[in-house]
């Protein structure tokens, strides 16, 4: 129970770096920080899917996910984008999140 607990509180985090999410039919489009490292987060992303799609605008990283010939429901490929988007920041949430909840993890 408190493991399901901490990955869903994980999760919650890590959409808070998330601005923006807009959806149609077609695709989804969401709007991060880009204090990013965008080469990470490219090569990583197109691991997962070749329906991501990248962008700029003003100091923002859009990334857009094509809905069109999916093998999975899309909300599988945003929670994988979401630990990529994770292992790509600058700062990394899960060692503030561990240090502030004076957590350790153990393999």
């Amino acid at each position: 129970m408190l493991r399901k607990h901490f990955s869903f509180l994980f999760l919650f985090k890590l959409l808070a770096y998330i601005l923006t999410i807009k959806q149609n039919s077609k695709e989804i489009e969401l709007t991060i920080d880009s204090n990013i490292d965008g080469e990470k987060l490219f090569l990583e992303t197109f691991k997962i899917s070749n329906n991501f799609r990248f962008g700029t605008k003003n100091k923002y990283l859009i990334i857009t996910l094509k809905l069109q010939g999916l093998e999975k429901h899309f909300i599988y490929y945003l929670i994988d984008l979401l630990f990529v988007i994770e292992k790509s920041k600058k700062v990394k949430f899960l060692k503030k999140f561990l240090c502030v909840h004076n957590l350790r993890i153990v393999i």
